[in-house]
Order: C-alpha cells, then structure tokens, then sequence
C-alpha cells in the first residue's frame, strides 16, 4: 500500500500541499465513484458552474463532502467556499450557505463568475464565523490507503470533535485532494493547511492548535497560502522557530532567486521547470502589528521513490535548508529589511524531515 511504501521510505511530506485560489467544498452523498464528480447527485449544471473558473486559469479545488448526521439538513446541501486574500493573510475567507439540491449549482456559480448573482442566496448564508473545518479524505475509490487508514482516523476526531471541541470545529470525510501516499491525510480551514500520516496525538494537536510542534513536524505536507514547495519548506521552519503563535500571523512569501535544473539557464528557469535550489523571502505581520521576514536557501536534497496503489514506482523530490535567517525592519524590500537577528531555536534536523 502506497502509505506504508511512503513511511518505509522516509519520504518528507512537506512541499505537497496544492496552492489554489478558491476551495469550493460541498455536500454530496457517497459514493463518490473515481471522481467527486461521479457522485449521483453532481449534476451536469454543477459540473458546468466549475468550467468558466477553470477556463479563466483559475485554480479552483471542487471537494465533496459525506452528509453528517449531525451538521447536515435534510433535503439541504451545506456548501464551504474558502478563497485566497491578498497577501499579507493567516486565513481563507471563508463563506457557507445551506441551500437546496437544486440551488446547489446556480450557487456555485454566481459565486465563481457571476458575484453579483450572489445577493439572491444572501438569505441562505450561515452565520459560523470562527468555525474551523477539518476536511479528512476517506476516498477510497481513489486510493484503498485513504479508506483503510483515512476512515479510521477521520472516526476519531469525529469524536473527539462531539466531545471536547465545543461545537466550534467540525469534521468532515471528504473526497480525494491530492497526496494519498500520506494517508490519513486531512486539510485544515479557514487556515488551509496540509497534514499527513495522522495519529491520535498529532490529530489532537492539530486540533487544539497546541502541543509538541517537533512531534508534528513529519506530519505536515505545507500551507496551501504559497505556491513551491520552497516557500512551504521554509514557512515549515519558521513555524518551528515562532511556536503555534505563528498561525496567527498575517503571511506574504515569495521566490527571490531560483536556479539549476534541466539544463535551463538560471535567467530563463521558472519553479515548475524543476530548479534544484531557491532563495525564498517570508514577510509577516503579528497581531500588534510588528513586522518582520525570514530569508532562507532551499536546496534538492536528494529523491525516494515511492508509489502509488496499483501505480508505478516514482522518484519524489526531497529539500533541505542550507541558510535560514529572520530579519525585523520594513517590508518589501531586500536593502530595507533591517537587521538579522539570531533565530529563537537552533536549526537541528528533525527525524526523517528536512536535513540541514
């Protein structure tokens, strides 16, 4: 099984979350065969909302969830949008409504093509600000991994979310998203992070936003708020460095240099040409609103292979830090960043996680 190859192998999950623009997660009644969009009740219209986004280059992920017993409403559909802000941001924006099966589509799509369509579900909107979604993929038409341990693990913090979370955090199986070798593996909202390969106390760390960071360190794939695999390997870091505060913190990243990589000349060679190393620039911004940045060199370190269920064997990318540094001073600037300060905790590799 394709998670058991990954753990035997020592593959790295961080630089696998899916950077996108907007997450449109809704309720559709298993079973979702291949794809969400084989479920029974995933209309053609609802299929056609999604198409203009996609056309346009968006980056739009469609994720269907299995109805609860107790989130869900008879003859009613509960759909999550979450968009990307602008950077600096912490969070998705987040928007849900409870309509009808047949508004579920014309939803959709006011809110992808047509915004101002949207004052007609205004009456539907729900008012659950400081909700926080656990999305747990138990697609196992995709992957027998995310079944065998997904659903598992989905039950437990199902439970743990009807017991001790006050009603502020949900739990939810849903349909495949990418990274199925990582199984259990569960996306996090508003804040749009990436875990793999959860246990019973990396899931309740994960949920409580407290706990040993070192001991979550192996299980986290990357923050869908940046694009590579480099800005992610190196907000991994940082998060180590600032403790669980730094969820808080309004994030800008971005690639400052690049290079290596299929014979590509350095001034030519974009991120998904394969480059082998970046220099990567984090900003951010605390609650106060003190201000500071971490720079950093991420290198390829080395590739594992691994596999899919039923799939070949392939070659993945490991990274490792070869300079980190944080800085205090103004932002948007490389000669206005300020002095380096000494970082908090000494870089020290963690176990089968980025080397240094």
């Amino acid at each position: 099984m394709c998670s058991l190859a990954s753990r035997a192998s020592g593959e790295d999950p961080i630089g696998t979350a899916s950077a996108f623009q907007v997450c449109v997660a809704m309720e559709l009644p298993t079973p979702w065969v291949g794809l969400w969009s084989e479920a029974a009740t995933a209309s053609k219209e609802l299929l056609d909302a999604f198409a203009p986004a996609w056309e346009r280059g968006a980056t739009v992920r469609p994720l269907a969830l299995a109805p609860d017993s107790v989130y869900s409403v008879p003859g009613k559909r509960r759909v999550l949008f979450f968009k990307r802000p602008a950077m600096p941001f912490d969070t998705f924006d987040r928007s849900e409504y409870l309509v009808s099966e047949t508004a579920l589509a014309p939803l959709v799509d006011a809110y992808l093509n047509s915004p101002a369509n949207l004052q007609g579900f205004r009456s539907y909107e729900q008012a659950n600000s400081g909700m926080r979604d656990l999305l747990v993929c138990t697609h196992g038409n995709v992957d027998a991994c995310c079944a065998r341990f997904g659903f598992p693990a989905y039950r437990e913090i199902r439970e743990e979310c009807a017991t001790g979370a006050s009603g502020r955090v949900r739990a939810w199986r849903c349909s495949h998203f990418g990274g199925h070798r990582f199984a259990p593996t569960m996306i996090t909202f508003p804040d749009g992070r990436y875990w793999a390969r959860l246990n019973e106390g990396a899931s309740r760390s994960v949920m409580s936003r407290a706990g040993d960071i070192e001991g979550l360190v192996p299980h986290y794939r990357g923050w869908a708020g940046l694009d590579t695999p480099f800005e992610q390997v190196v907000e991994r870091e940082v998060w180590r460095v600032e403790g669980w505060r730094w969820h808080d913190y309004r994030v800008s990243g971005r690639v400052l240099d690049i290079g290596g990589g299929l014979g590509v000349p350095d001034e030519e060679l974009k991120v998904e040409d394969g480059p082998e190393w970046a220099e990567v620039r984090l900003e951010f911004e605390r609650p106060d609103g003190s201000r500071g940045a971490y720079e950093a060199r991420v290198e390829v370190c080395g590739r594992v292979t691994t596999v899919g269920c039923g799939r070949a064997a392939e070659p993945v990318l490991q990274y490792r830090l070869t300079r980190f540094a944080r800085f205090a001073g103004a932002w948007n600037a490389r000669d206005l960043r300020g002095p380096e300060v000494p970082s908090h905790t000494p870089l020290a590799p963690a176990a089968n996680a980025t080397s240094y």
